[in-house]
């Protein structure tokens, strides 16, 4: 948990910064994406969320998800009108545990207590019309039009 919050933290450090970051190759799982030189700032931002939408998957599960495998978190676009149940069911992680859109505020925090995220969670059966975003219809650059959009993830596991 605290790897994530850290990579999470060193990514929006070198967004602020201005500075090209290429995570670290994980050599356990032969899925792992690998970085790109090259990457816009939009593709670095979209990978926080998606980062933050891993870590509140982690969080959203009973147990933090199970079994030997990796757990994944997958796109809920409100555009195709799908719950998490049958997005789960469409992908190699057949069980839904739950499903979430989160949002988060631009920019540094000024003061404490200062809202800076905010958070749906809600079970794998809910009806598309909640709140969600259109990340895989939308714009690459509709990550920055924060705090107007939530972006909704299903909680998935095999």
């Amino acid at each position: 948990m605290k790897l994530v919050w850290s990579t999470a933290f060193l990514l929006i450090i070198c967004l602020i910064s201005g500075m090209n970051a290429l995570p670290v190759e994980d050599k356990r799982s032969p899925k792992a994406p690998r970085a790109k030189r090259g990457q816009t700032d939009n593709d670095i931002a979209w990978q926080a969320l998606h980062m933050a939408a891993a870590a509140a998957c982690r969080g959203s599960t009973a147990g933090g998800g199970s079994g030997s495998w990796t757990n994944a978190v997958l796109v809920r676009d409100t555009t195709f009108e799908k719950d998490c149940n049958y997005i789960c069911g469409q992908s190699s992680y057949k069980n839904c545990d739950a499903e979430l859109s989160i949002w988060g505020s631009p920019g540094k925090a000024t003061k404490n207590g200062q809202e800076v995220g905010m958070f749906y969670n809600y079970g794998c059966n809910q009806p598309f019309k909640y709140s969600g975003g259109k990340e895989a219809t939308g714009a690459d650059d509709d990550i920055k039009k924060a705090p107007d959009y939530f972006f909704s993830y299903c909680c998935c596991r095999k």
